[in-house]
């Protein structure tokens, strides 16, 4: 078996991590309508437990759109309490700068701040605030051995029962097996003999 992640998740440690705006499908969300969506996907918001898997996510934000998106720990009905909307236990924060001014509700939201352009976090009103964002969910675990196959589509190579489709995009080799299991149901070619 390996692990796999949908069309326009990428893996890291046995997750998957959506970005938001990875296809431009959206002009930025409140907190509440960004986890919505994380949730209809399959996930939440994303929870961040170590140095890498916070340098990996920021990677997917880097400096665009400013380099904004929200992750998955909030005050948002919890009393104040921060809490990681996945229910994981927090075990690592990457605070940047605290902006007082915001301390006023109870209902803040963490996210990437743009204007530091280091990957560290501030607390922002989960509702006055449009961002992207960034959803998590676990890796799905798929059989290596391609299924069996009773007919190819048009413009794929049928050979000794196999369908093969040949793709010209460059891609990395997880976008790649994430593209051919949405697309088409199978894996990236493993080759068993000359």
């Amino acid at each position: 078996h390996t692990v796999g992640c949908d069309k326009n998740w990428h893996y890291f440690n046995n997750y998957c991590y959506y970005y938001s705006d990875f296809n431009y499908d959206t002009y930025g969300s409140s907190y509440s309508d960004a986890l919505g969506d994380c949730e209809s996907k399959g996930g939440s918001l994303a929870s961040i437990h170590s140095v890498e898997e916070d340098d990996f996510v920021y990677s997917l934000v880097g400096i665009d759109n400013y380099g904004s998106a929200w992750v998955g720990m909030s005050s948002q009905g919890h009393n104040g309490e921060l809490l990681w909307s996945d229910g994981t236990d927090i075990s690592f924060t990457n605070w940047g700068l605290i902006d007082s001014t915001v301390f006023w509700s109870q209902n803040l939201c963490a996210q990437y701040e743009s204007q530091l352009m280091t990957g560290q976090w501030i607390m922002n009103d989960c509702e006055a605030f449009q961002n992207y964002y960034v959803c998590k969910k676990a890796a799905e675990t798929v059989p290596i051995n391609p299924p069996i196959t009773t007919g190819c589509k048009e413009n794929d190579v049928d050979y000794k029962g196999s369908c093969y489709n040949f793709q010209e995009e460059e891609n990395t080799w997880e976008d790649a097996e994430s593209d051919c299991i949405a697309d088409y149901g199978g894996h990236t070619v493993v080759i068993n003999d000359q």
